[in-house]
């Protein structure tokens, strides 16, 4: 029988680019605990091997001392690299019998035809399709898009960088871009290979001789019509100055195109409505503004040996989200995109995906999300955004004022987390704000939670408040009476908004087994810190997926260090 390729993936098919308009990338590295707790969080980042493309395409891997995220005012942006990955095995192998191996130019040299025989990177093809589409959306027209019309595409013997050119597209009448105009959207460079040597530091790190790409997304400017070059007045504090919203070169849309002037908030039921230049005025009318950010769907094509059916292709491919700079790099996030993508990929139970979790493996996992809601908690202003978007509170939402508590006094209508709200810990009393503790809500949120991301001091607190944690934390994608998407209560996360403007949860997942362990805890009725009543059912087998992150978290619970950054 004949080997083949059967199967084409790009690893990984998921990243985030993040804009920055410095020549030089962000360095890889990881997350890791820095082996000393701190009060500002658990987690610290540390330099990994990072691919430094030389001239010829070809990459010299390289271990900082130190991570730089800036030169001067200039930002460096986040670029992934991507690998190309493999199936193989006989003609007639049923998928399971797959071999996922590297995509090598030595591999790729046992399988290409005559064709390619001395240039066997011709065989494979590399197609980006970057879009920007938000004014489209906010209008309601399709038209407004702009990207790269056509789709950039390349050889994989091409080893410059290709520019991604943002136009509208060919069939507008009155196109955003003029046609002799263009917003740049970032570069894509197919990564030349190199022999791999197994007597370099690298060498059980770095696979050099692996096919690879990379993609770099653009500055993070901003770009409008000629009026957007216009001075503007501030708001206050600084009413008597004003400034253009964009650099007068890179005000050349067109002002008829369609976006100029649109009400984004009538234009339709998108959300969250106020995300775009002009929202905050008392009309909500569009200025007019783009900025360089894109969706990028990235395909690369293998032809394969022609057989008796005629010519054949694999096809794999990745996406490729552009965002902006992360400005706190060593702060995980409690919902990440992997918690997200788990919700919804397993064909397991979500009731019963985590059973063989065993009682340690289950602390692990509840001391590793609180650590997590910590560091999120101790980057946010609670009380800017209580004052943006607590929601007016019920008559059965209001309670006895908390003695000595000041946050809410003098309010005409009782808000949450104010003095009255019921959802507030009586416990705890808070000052308002003075001129050296201009943020009472978030310091008070900042020490409360450092004190739960200890597992022994959330499980106390859990046996001795029973129903606490289930009353103020979210259920997951939960929406209580009177919210919106600008107007939430006070429960965790309190006044975050998912990306449909809702409030933010947890995964359904990540709820569900927080609260089994949760109602474990409070089930034990001999000791809040042991855990023997709480028994689980028999294990099932997980999914794939569930089986996967499984070994993903306590892989980085048991290890050190954990998950790189790019």
């Amino acid at each position: 029988m004949t080997k083949k390729i059967h199967s084409i993936k790009i690893n990984p098919p998921i990243a985030i680019a993040r804009l920055g308009s410095s020549s030089t990338s962000v360095d890889a590295y990881q997350w890791t605990r820095p082996g000393n707790p701190r009060w500002d969080g658990e987690t610290a980042i540390q330099p990994d091997w990072t691919l430094k493309i030389a001239p010829d395409g070809s990459v010299r891997p390289e271990l900082p001392t130190e991570i730089v995220f800036r030169d001067g005012d200039a930002i460096r942006p986040v670029s992934p690299f991507f690998e190309i990955w493999v199936l193989t095995g006989e003609e007639n192998d049923l998928p399971e019998a797959w071999i996922s191996e590297r995509l090598t130019l030595a591999l790729l040299r046992e399988y290409v035809d005559d064709r390619f025989r001395d240039n066997p990177l011709a065989a494979l093809t590399l197609t980006v399709s970057a879009v920007n589409r938000k004014a489209a959306r906010r209008a309601g027209n399709p038209l407004l898009e702009f990207g790269t019309f056509p789709n950039v595409s390349t050889k994989f013997d091409n080893f410059s960088r290709i520019k991604l050119r943002g136009t509208s597209p060919p069939n507008s009448p009155t196109p955003l871009i003029p046609k002799d105009r263009e917003i740049p959207l970032g570069f894509v460079q197919v990564v030349r290979p190199r022999v791999q040597l197994e007597t370099e530091a690298w060498s059980n790190y770095v696979k050099v001789d692996t096919i690879r790409f990379r993609f770099t997304p653009a500055q993070g400017l901003s770009y409008g019509p000629p009026q957007a070059a216009l001075p503007r007045a501030l708001p206050a504090p600084w009413a008597n100055k004003s400034w253009p919203v964009v650099k007068p070169e890179h005000a050349f849309l067109e002002t008829n195109a369609g976006w100029y002037g649109v009400d984004g908030n009538a234009s339709g039921v998108l959300e969250p409505w106020d995300t775009y230049d002009g929202a905050e005025q008392e009309d909500a009318r569009s200025l007019g503004i783009v900025d360089d950010t894109c969706e990028a769907r990235i395909e690369v094509t293998l032809d394969l040996p022609t057989n008796a059916q005629g010519p054949q292709q694999a096809l794999g491919h990745c996406n490729v989200w552009v965002g902006p700079p992360d400005f706190s790099p060593d702060r995980r996030p409690f919902l990440s995109i992997a918690d997200e993508i788990n919700d919804r990929a397993s064909t397991a139970s979500i009731s019963t995906r985590d059973t063989d979790l065993d009682l340690g493996q289950l602390d692990g996992w509840a001391q590793d999300l609180f650590e997590r809601v910590y560091e999120v908690i101790s980057v946010m202003n609670v009380d800017f955004w209580r004052n943006r978007r607590a929601v007016n509170l019920e008559s059965a939402q209001i309670g006895t004022p908390i003695q000595g508590d000041q946050i809410g006094v003098g309010e005409e209508q009782p808000r949450a987390m104010s003095s009255v709200d019921k959802l507030r810990n009586r416990d705890f009393s808070i000052l308002s704000a003075t001129t050296t503790d201009r943020l009472p809500l978030s310091k008070h949120a900042r020490t409360r939670h450092r004190a739960l991301a200890d597992v022994d001091a959330l499980k106390q607190f859990i046996a001795q408040n029973p129903g606490r944690l289930k009353e103020i934390i979210r259920g997951a994608f939960t929406v209580a009476d009177k919210e919106s998407s600008d107007r939430t209560n006070m429960q965790m996360p309190p006044f975050m908004r998912q990306s449909n403007a809702m409030p933010l949860t947890l995964a359904r997942w990540q709820y569900e087994l927080l609260m089994r362990w949760v109602e474990g805890i409070e089930n034990d009725a001999t000791s809040s810190l042991n855990l023997h009543a709480f028994s689980i059912s028999t294990p099932k087998q997980l999914s794939g997926s569930a089986a996967a992150r499984r070994e993903a978290i306590l892989t980085r619970l048991n290890s050190n260090p954990a998950t790189p950054n790019e």
